[in-house]
């Protein structure tokens, strides 16, 4: 199942900002807390949600919280992230603990493993450029 948590119409095709497709749920105005951790894999300095995106988030009725130092290597402070609405989590584990979807650029790593509870939500945005394998050849 997708779960969408832009704010959409009650008509599919009116959906504003939402790319859904016929298994998708849309929340509307139902806010989410939104998890945005530091990276943690190896060589992987890039977040998943810059200050804009959490502004949007919140612009759209959702919490966002942001784990101390994740868009760091990104170019992005906590200050950042403050102005837009978002929250600044001191920890790893706090960030899992009260999201109910997590946003990730990387799959998880097993350290995360026992962090993710039953309900979570886990996007990925992985924008590694294909392999030849993942093309077919």
């Amino acid at each position: 199942m997708i779960l969408n948590v832009g704010s959409c119409g009650p008509v599919w095709d009116t959906c504003r900002g939402c790319l859904l497709s016929n298994n998708a749920v849309c929340l509307g105005g139902i806010g989410v807390i939104v998890g945005v951790p530091r990276e943690v894999k190896d060589r992987e300095n890039r977040v998943s949600t810059t200050p804009a995106g959490a502004r949007e988030y919140v612009a759209h009725g959702h919490t966002v919280l942001v784990e101390t130092t994740a868009g760091t290597g990104s170019g992005f402070t906590d200050n950042e992230y403050r102005a837009a609405g978002a929250q600044i989590v001191a920890t790893h584990e706090e960030v899992f603990e009260r999201s109910a979807m997590i946003v990730k650029v990387k799959e998880p790593v097993a350290s995360e493993y026992p962090l993710m509870h039953e309900n979570q939500l886990l996007s990925r945005i992985s924008i590694s450029p294909p392999t030849n394998r993942s093309r077919g050849h």
